[in-house]
């Protein structure tokens, strides 16, 4: 009972400082890890579909030409 109360409360984000202070820094983890993976997809993913598409295009242009 006291823990379902607690858990309710801290969904609310009530006083007790110690909820507050572990919820604020899941956030900012769970934003940063968010953040990391955008910056490796934006890193890795973009430049290998450009490198990809500059590829095949080259490649369907070696073979038009040969």
């Amino acid at each position: 009972m006291l823990g379902e109360a607690q858990n309710e409360y801290f969904l609310i984000g009530g006083n007790n400082l110690l909820n507050l202070f572990v919820f604020e820094h899941t956030s900012l983890y769970i934003i940063h890890v968010l953040y990391f993976l955008f910056y490796l997809s934006y890193v890795v993913v973009f430049p290998g579909i450009y490198a990809l598409k500059w590829y095949l295009l080259y490649d369907n242009v070696l073979l038009f030409v040969y």
